[in-house]
């Protein structure tokens, strides 16, 4: 596509030079050209990678908008539609405001969230989302990958609104009792709390001896429960112990990662953490099972399931393109990595590149519990020490990796320039 538009620039410049068109009309003409492919890379790229994306997409738009520049200000049409030459102050002035307009705009793009504007977030923000039982989940697991991180957050003020929210639902507003599971994680439950959210049979149906399998978030929320308003005696933990490695999920059941997490803490809460390896290695299957990289080696996730994995008809992974609706499910992974350890064949440094894309700011848009999840994981994966093994045994870029890396802004320089050297070698004036 772009020889074929510079060979067509190309050959319109030597038609312009043989007296078929004049300086101002090849300007004006190649000028809305390059307007119109600054506009497409900005709706193409600029929103998915940001300023330092793979395509270069940041660094092209400003160099497409000062081609343009210069290109409507070798021009200009008069109300009959007629184009004459401009003045060169014209010229420079349409080159500053033009240049600069799409610069910015590039600018404004998109950008990557860090840790530091979710930290803000949290502690300083009135964000309705933050009050929000629905996003809580979100939350609470964004805060522990900052903690994982080493970060120290201050949630003195987000839990002013935790506690209202309860206040609500004490009252008489609706609640789902499972929303409480991250507060309870993060220990900012009150007694009040507690007793709102008793359940007796719940317990009762965490030692009933007959029950195949735990739903593990709505059995730790009990079992955390029952843990703050007295605690279990010797013989339930053996039970329940019992029961949480008796009902462990398979490596490809759907948020199995999840779930795992969900036993390793509930076996640290009963005290039997020497029996955290059986949940560890069925999480590192789920791990392998999951690990999804696109077709061009950039990028990778991990989906719920394998059954979400797309793959070719010999059964090997074909996708072309990763998905922002396993940010949830990847975050997990990171915080299971974390605990387990990283499988052979995770490359974390595109799990990094998933992330960072994922944690991309919109302009004019606020933080949202799923970049603020995004941002934080990516900001626990990068204080790993595995990631920064891989990122220190990361060869140096080869001079064809940099061509491709950046194939978008070197594509703008060269249509820019053929534009620019096409619209010179034109006459000012058509010949009498």
């Amino acid at each position: 596509m772009l020889a074929s538009t510079l060979s067509m620039i190309a050959i319109v410049g030597v038609l312009s030079s043989k007296g078929l068109g004049t300086r101002g009309e090849l300007a004006a003409g190649l000028g809305s050209m390059t307007l119109m492919t600054a506009i497409f890379v900005f709706q193409f790229t600029a929103f998915r990678h940001g300023l330092d994306g793979p395509l270069g997409s940041g660094y092209a738009i400003p160099v497409l908008g000062m081609g343009t520049a210069i290109l409507f200000g070798f021009g200009r049409r008069k109300p009959n539609g007629k184009v004459v030459e401009a003045s060169g102050q014209r010229v420079l002035v349409t080159l500053v405001l033009f240049g600069a307009a799409l610069a910015l705009l590039s600018l404004w793009g998109s950008r990557e969230m860090d840790s530091e504007d979710v930290i803000q977030w949290i502690e300083e923000s009135r964000d309705p989302d933050l009050a929000s039982p629905m996003r809580w989940y979100e939350i609470g697991a964004a805060i522990e990958h900052l903690e994982r991180a080493g970060m120290v957050l201050d949630l003195s003020h987000w839990t002013e609104d935790v506690h209202a929210s309860l206040d609500r639902a004490i009252a008489g507003e609706d609640f789902n009792s499972l929303y409480a599971l991250p507060i309870q994680r993060l220990g900012l439950e009150r007694p009040v709390d507690l007793e709102f959210w008793r359940n007796e049979p719940g317990r009762r149906t965490l030692l009933d001896p007959t029950v195949e399998r735990f739903a593990f978030r709505f059995d730790e929320m009990d079992l955390l429960l029952v843990e703050a308003m007295g605690g279990w005696t010797d013989p339930q933990r053996d039970l329940l112990e019992q029961q949480i490695l008796r009902s462990l999920p398979e490596p490809d059941q759907y948020n199995a990662l999840a779930s795992l997490l969900g036993a390793r803490h509930m076996l640290e809460v009963l005290h039997r953490t020497e029996r955290i390896d059986e949940v560890a290695e069925i999480a590192r299957r789920a791990l392998v099972a999951t690990w999804t990289p696109n077709n061009a080696g950039t990028e990778g996730a991990f989906p719920g399931s394998p059954e979400l994995q797309e793959r070719d008809d010999e059964g090997r992974l074909d996708v072309p393109r990763l998905t922002f609706v396993w940010g949830q499910s990847t975050a997990s992974a990171v915080m299971a990595m974390d605990d387990f350890g990283v499988p052979e064949g995770v490359d974390l440094l595109q799990l990094e590149n998933y992330l960072r894309i994922q944690s991309n700011e919109l302009f004019g848009m606020s933080i949202d519990p799923y970049s603020a999840l995004a941002a934080s994981s990516l900001a626990h994966l990068r204080s790993m020490e595995e990631f920064q093994e891989q990122l220190r045994s990361k060869p140096a870029m080869s001079l064809l990796g940099l061509v491709t890396h950046y194939r978008l802004l070197l594509a703008s320089l060269l249509l820019v320039s053929f534009a620019i050297a096409a619209t010179l070698r034109a006459p000012v004036q058509r010949a009498q």
